[in-house]
């Protein structure tokens, strides 16, 4: 599971957003190279760039991945 809670901000004037400098991209390393990753659920994209595992989670969003 992987949560990005950078980025809300809630005002009584302006209600709830999140900021879109608040998307964070984050490499994944797995020790056993022979197991692969999958999203379940969320709104993060995973994508795989060369064998390696990318994580891309606006702010206030969250990505569950099984392996």
């Amino acid at each position: 599971t992987i949560f990005n809670h950078s980025g809300v901000v809630r005002s009584i004037a302006e209600g709830e957003y999140v900021l879109p400098e608040a998307t964070r991209r984050v490499k994944i390393t797995l020790k056993d190279t022979a197991r692969t990753l999958t999203k379940l659920e969320g709104e993060g994209e995973l994508e795989i760039v060369d064998g390696e595992y990318f994580a891309t989670i606006n702010g206030g969003d969250f990505l569950f991945l099984e392996f």
